[in-house]
């Protein structure tokens, strides 16, 4: 259950997990605005987008007061019941499924809601797809989190959850994009490949930002422009040999190609971008940041020494080719990446979600092995 149709983490998320499952499951997704709403959620989906782009100060101030105040989260739940609560009822009891998985945090809120007044008795997942958990998620009655790192264990274990309720999963990534090592430097090659994207959409001040970089000719920039064709002929208009455009790739095959082929990264840090870029161990360098999940994203990202933010007022090639010379900069980067990746374990979806829909079906409530390893 994720919530706007507009390409995102969350659908990313949803599909990565149900293709995971398809072998075993009957698997749905349900997108909770236009199962509700029809055609209105795309007028949500663009006032959304709208209001990221036009007020993203604003924007940003709200989501943090409605995310983290308690005081505003009382306000906020009761208007999110009043809208969606029956709505939600009607789908569940229309699907009767056997598992809830929610990628984000209204749904299971919702979920979590009818599960803890006894109205349902079925198991919930909350999968987490940016390195921030915010207070709409639900958390008293939902049967597993799975978390991006150790960090966010340790904060639903101070909000009262079990646990063995936890595991640290990190952001699923669909796994056609593989594991790679990186282990030595590339001793200053005389030109890198670095993969330049915005999101899905295309969001972001892309083309300024291109039109800034003024390449040398020791950079190839692959931009992907996602389903924003109006930046894709702009680039293309600049008839710049160092820069190569593609429009949006639906094949992770493809975009692990893409990966492979890329000696590092530019993108704002939305959350599976960041989790496929840890996976493939690239230098992560950060160009701009979208208001709300993906400022705490950055914040993640720069304690744990995980990125570079690219300061777009001075030359921003020097400073990407000051890093990807520097051995030792490689050297820390990768250690830094190395000890994210010991912190996640491994995983076995089919597996596990077998074992909470049958320990429900036996028990009626969660005695869940998996975790207490």
């Amino acid at each position: 259950m994720p919530l706007l149709t507009i390409s995102s983490g969350h659908h990313h998320v949803a599909d990565t997990i149900g293709y995971e499952l398809d072998d075993l499951f009957d698997c749905e997704k349900i997108e909770l605005l236009s199962s509700i709403y029809g055609k209105g959620e795309l007028a949500v989906s663009h006032a959304y987008l709208s209001w990221i782009k036009n007020g993203p100060a604003f924007y940003s101030n709200v989501y943090k007061r409605l995310t983290k105040s308690h005081k505003e989260n009382n306000f906020s739940h009761k208007f999110y019941q009043k809208l969606f609560l029956k709505s939600t009822r009607q789908i569940i009891a229309k699907k009767q499924p056997d598992l809830i998985i929610c990628t984000h945090a209204l749904p299971s809120y919702l979920v979590n809601h009818l599960k803890a007044d006894g109205e349902i008795n079925i198991p919930i997942v909350n999968v987490y797809t940016d390195y921030f958990i915010n207070n709409l998620w639900g958390r008293t009655a939902v049967d597993l989190h799975l978390v991006p790192d150790e960090e966010f264990r340790d904060e639903l274990i101070q909000d009262g959850v079990a646990q063995q309720k936890i595991l640290t999963s990190g952001i699923p990534v669909n796994r056609h994009v593989t594991p790679v090592a990186r282990n030595t430097h590339p001793l200053k090659k005389k030109q890198y490949r670095v993969l330049l994207t915005g999101g899905n959409q295309g969001a972001g001040h892309i083309f300024d930002f291109i039109k800034a970089i003024h390449p040398s000719g020791r950079v190839h920039y692959s931009v992907l422009c996602g389903k924003n064709y109006r930046l894709l002929s702009q680039i293309k208009a600049l008839e710049n040999k160092h820069i190569t455009t593609y429009p949006y790739i639906d094949s992770k095959v493809e975009m692990n190609d893409m990966y492979e082929h890329s000696d590092a990264i530019i993108t704002k840090p939305g959350g599976v971008t960041l989790a496929e870029s840890l996976m493939k161990r690239l230098p992560i360098f950060i160009n701009d940041c979208l208001p709300g999940q993906e400022e705490y994203n950055l914040n993640y990202l720069k304690n744990h020494g995980l990125g570079f933010c690219l300061n777009v007022e001075i030359e921003v090639e020097n400073q990407i080719l000051s890093k990807l010379d520097d051995p030792f900069y490689f050297n820390d980067l990768q250690e830094q990446i190395q000890l994210y990746h010991q912190r996640i374990e491994s995983v076995d979806y089919s597996t596990l979600f077998t074992e909470l829909i049958e320990q429900n079906r036996k028990f009626g409530h969660l005695k869940l092995s998996y975790g207490e390893r």
